[in-house]
């Protein structure tokens, strides 16, 4: 199964890679143009999300333009192989930290309440709300303890990493939507 994972990573990573930087500019401003037409962002006070990097689905602008509509911003650090998420109030409150990725310099945490919204990023999703990430656990092991709140886990990606199935474990955690610049899907009852 980690070797199915694997193969995996490195199919959608290859396939993401070879999206030139206009697609992923365009991509991204249709997939957040849907997230922030959609009832779960509208009635989220506070979004989790994380800061983009390589060609992943482009979060820079849609933090700027959330914070400007006044949307509560955090955004994930990773310290001791735990990840907890961070307010920042500018989009410039980053630094440079795990595996090159900008993270937060607040030491304000946020935790998820009802009806806020966690943008998820991963390399490979499925029809049935599953991802195969970076291989690290991190937003797995996070949703597992944070159960029991009304939040809505949402996925972005650009369609191409989007498949029939990918293999799963017991702790892998499921998302409710899945935004990309073709489709929305829904997996659970919101």
């Amino acid at each position: 199964m980690a070797n199915d994972k694997y193969l995996i990573r490195e199919k959608y990573k290859y396939i993401r890679n070879q999206m030139s930087p206009k697609d992923v500019t365009l991509c991204s401003t249709v997939i957040f143009k849907n997230i922030m037409n959609h009832d779960a962002y509208k009635l989220a006070s506070c979004v989790f999300v994380y800061m983009s990097m390589f060609h992943e689905v482009d979060t820079y602008d849609f933090i700027v333009e959330s914070l400007a509509l006044g949307k509560t911003i955090a955004i994930p650090r990773i310290e001791n192989k735990t990840m907890d998420f961070y307010k920042i109030e500018d989009i410039e409150d980053v630094k440079q930290g795990y595996f090159g990725i900008l993270e937060p310099v607040s030491n304000h945490i946020l935790t998820p309440r009802d009806n806020d919204l966690m943008i998820i990023p991963g390399l490979a999703f499925d029809i049935q709300g599953y991802r195969v990430g970076y291989g690290g656990g991190y937003y797995d092991t996070y949703i597992s303890t944070h159960q029991g709140i009304q939040y809505v886990k949402a996925g972005v990606a650009y369609e191409v990493q989007v498949t029939s199935e990918v293999p799963r474990k017991s702790y892998d955690q499921p998302i409710d939507l899945l935004f990309t610049e073709a489709l929305d899907y829904k997996f659970t009852k919101l």
